[in-house]
């Protein structure tokens, strides 16, 4: 999901699964987009918490940038298993 949210995602995932075979089944890659999801919604969550508690503007804008950024992340992995 990190890999993804800075636009780094490069190879690393087929390269991890051609060495350390964690998705064989066709159910696994809806399991594995799930949990990037779930993760991409705690990180909009936290940077949801983090603007509202933000010292100054700057800091506020950041954080809610940041949290737009995983929400359309996160909707990105939902939409891409419907």
């Amino acid at each position: 999901m990190d890999l993804n949210a800075f636009e780094r995602n490069d190879q690393f995932v087929a390269d991890y699964n051609h060495f350390f075979p964690a998705i064989r089944t066709s159910e696994e890659p809806r399991l594995f987009i799930y949990y990037k999801s779930h993760r991409a919604n705690v990180r909009a969550k936290v940077n949801s918490l983090r603007a509202k508690s933000a010292p100054n503007k700057a800091d506020e804008n950041r954080a809610l940038a940041d949290a737009e950024k995983y929400f359309q992340l996160m909707d990105h992995y939902l939409k891409s298993i419907e």
